[in-house]
């Protein structure tokens, strides 16, 4: 039983670090998320840290206390990072300002307003919605508590007169 937490939590370990990395990537350079929420995220990696601690007691060879040390440290501040993810979703309110379809009905984006409270201004944010929870977020702009939009044709949109193409994977951010 330990020898199998061991194993599989550092296999989860390794699985759930990836999908974290490609979340942080797809936030700061505007692409496709495929990592599912924070939450579950966070979820995921108390469990996969809770595994490593089992697997801790497979102290059979260098590796297995390398997998289990690696494990439990690893999962310990992705963890930590991620509850301060979920925790900030909580202190930031988004409200959904406006849903806009394509003319074709084949794109949809998601307006919000940003309110960080006193301490930050308004903003507005556009998230294109894809399959299962996969998000891009096209539109961010800081200093804004409007928005404009007009469909120019199907894959062309003007969002507060910044005119974004959906097929070339246009995004606007200031």
């Amino acid at each position: 039983m330990t020898r199998r937490s061991n194993i599989w939590s550092f296999i989860m370990c390794l699985f759930f670090l990836l999908l974290s990395l490609s979340a942080m990537y797809s936030t700061f350079y505007h692409t496709w998320s495929i990592a599912p929420p924070a939450y579950i995220l966070f979820i995921c990696t108390v469990y996969t840290f809770i595994l490593g601690i089992i697997g801790i007691k497979d102290q059979s060879t260098w590796s297995a206390r390398f997998r289990s040390w690696f494990t439990v440290i690893t999962m310990a501040l992705l963890s930590f990072i991620l509850f301060l993810g979920v925790f900030r979703l909580f202190m930031i309110s988004e409200d959904l300002m406006q849903t806009t379809q394509s003319p074709d009905k084949k794109y949809t984006i998601k307006l919000y307003l940003i309110d960080g409270g006193s301490a930050s201004s308004l903003g507005v944010k556009g998230e294109l919605d894809g399959p299962l929870w996969f998000k891009k977020i096209i539109y961010r702009k800081f200093r804004m508590d409007h928005v404009v939009v007009e469909w120019n044709n199907n894959y062309t949109v003007s969002i507060n007169n910044h005119i974004l193409d959906l097929q070339k994977g246009e995004t606007y951010s200031d």
